[in-house]
Parts: C-alpha cells; sequence; structure tokens
C-alpha cells in the first residue's frame, strides 16, 4: 500500500471548537488492538462487574444518574425514563473484567483527570481489552494567571493563559502520561495513533451513549475491535456504531 493510501484522514470535524463547553464521547483504541488492557469473562454469580473493580447487580443498560450539572458544566440529561433500546446490543450477560497491569494504570489515569484539569470532569467509563470508552464534559472556565493556571486551585487550563484546554490536548495528555508509566513496564507503544470522538448534542444521544459504554463489556464478541488489526483508520468504523446507537445520520 502506497504511503498516499495509509496517510490517515482526519476524523475531527472540520472547523469545529474542540475546547467550547459540552460533553464529547471518545474511543481510544490499543496499538495494533493488543489486548493489552486486560481480560473480559464469565460471571457464574449473575452480577456483573462495573469495570471499576467491583462485582455489582448488572443495570442490564438502564443506566445511572451521573454528575449534576453547575453553574460551571453543562447538565448531562437525566435518563429517567430513558428508551430501553440500545440498537446493537443483544441482551445484557453477566460478566466480569480484570484489569491487567497497564488496564490498571489506564483507570488511574483517567479519574485523575479530573484532578489536573479545572474545568473537565469524566463521566461514563469502560476498559475493554484493546480499547477504551469514556464521555468528558467540558466546562466553563474561570479566570487564570498568565500560566494558565487557575489561580485558585492550581490547576491545568490551556496555553497562553486562556483557560480552556481542547479535548485533543486531554486526550493526548492522558495517553502520553499512561504511556509513560507503561514504559516502564518494557511497553514501548500501548495506543493507536489519534482517537475517535463524537460530540453528544442532546439528550438521547447522551443515554444511548451512555448505556452503550456501560453493556460494552457483555457485548465484547460482537464488538468491531474484538479481532486484532493492524489498520489504525478502522476507528473511523464508530461513526457507524454511533449511528447505530443513536439513530439518525451523523
Amino acid at each position: 500500500m502506497t504511503k498516499e493510501l495509509r496517510r490517515r484522514k482526519s476524523i475531527r470535524l472540520r472547523n469545529y471548537d474542540y475546547s467550547q463547553s459540552g460533553m464529547y464521547f471518545i474511543t481510544v483504541c490499543s496499538y495494533l488492538r493488543e489486548e493489552y488492557f486486560g481480560h473480559i469473562g464469565e460471571n457464574a454469580d449473575g452480577q456483573s462487574n462495573d469495570n471499576m473493580g467491583r462485582q455489582v447487580e448488572n443495570t442490564g443498560g438502564q443506566g445511572r444518574p451521573p454528575l449534576q450539572g453547575t453553574g460551571r458544566y453543562p447538565a448531562p440529561p437525566s435518563i429517567v425514563g430513558a428508551d430501553d433500546s440500545v440498537r446493537l446490543c443483544i441482551p445484557v450477560r453477566p460478566v466480569t473484567f480484570e484489569d491487567s497491569n497497564v488496564g490498571q494504570i489506564i483507570r488511574t489515569c483517567w479519574h485523575e483527570i479530573d484532578n489536573i484539569y479545572e474545568n473537565i470532569k469524566t463521566d461514563k467509563f469502560c476498559i475493554m481489552p484493546n480499547h477504551v470508552h469514556g464521555i468528558i464534559i467540558i466546562g466553563d472556565v474561570d479566570e487564570k494567571n498568565n500560566d494558565g493556571q487557575d489561580s485558585n486551585t492550581g490547576k491545568q487550563g490551556s496555553p497562553h493563559g486562556t483557560g480552556r484546554p481542547s479535548l485533543h490536548r486531554v486526550v493526548q495528555g492522558f495517553k502520553s502520561v499512561t504511556t509513560r508509566m507503561c514504559f516502564e513496564m518494557g511497553y514501548q507503544k500501548i495506543w493507536q495513533r489519534s482517537f475517535y470522538d463524537h460530540i453528544i448534542r442532546n439528550e438521547n444521544e447522551y443515554q444511548q451513549i451512555w448505556k452503550y459504554i456501560d453493556t460494552n463489556p457483555a457485548n465484547w464478541e460482537y464488538d468491531i475491535f474484538y479481532h486484532r488489526n493492524d489498520d489504525n483508520d478502522d476507528i473511523s468504523r464508530m461513526d457507524d456504531i454511533m449511528i447505530e446507537v443513536i439513530g439518525g445520520d451523523e
């Protein structure tokens, strides 16, 4: 294949400001789809793993109310009364997920994002054997000093004192830190290039994406990333998944 054909096409929405307040769904895959992050197995006791190291009653895709909105953050839409159908999901079965050492690092670093950026909140999150899904909420910002830090908390904003980190900066920072930590365990690469994102535009999209993340471990064998693949460009196939999950056209 020629270099021109192998050149990765952009999967960002052209001319969109990814630092503005809003909710974003992201997917990041492992290098060559290697199953670095952990293992999914059946759970015989009728419960499912909540992907945070605990055994809990299976939500069955129903979901739960996440963080409530404040003056700074957009309120995640209420999931009460949500349509239970997620088009790509088969009936949920009890599963367990066991983090590898790499998966433990990824989980820790994901939850640390809230403590790094003063206007960033992480929401629903799921580690799969070779990829992660998550929702990132970008809120409004307070005044910054000349170093781009909040004058009260010391948390990071964006460069040049504008105080508004972009989605790309947040995800790239997450990937960079986890890679450095895994390098000490002998890994040269753990992530593919770039990542997939979807701008969550309304309540229905939020509800359906939340449930898609929640039921993803139980549907592992049907996942588009189930098989190892050396073609990093197939992350763009998530567009088709999102059309099925939320309905309509992207």
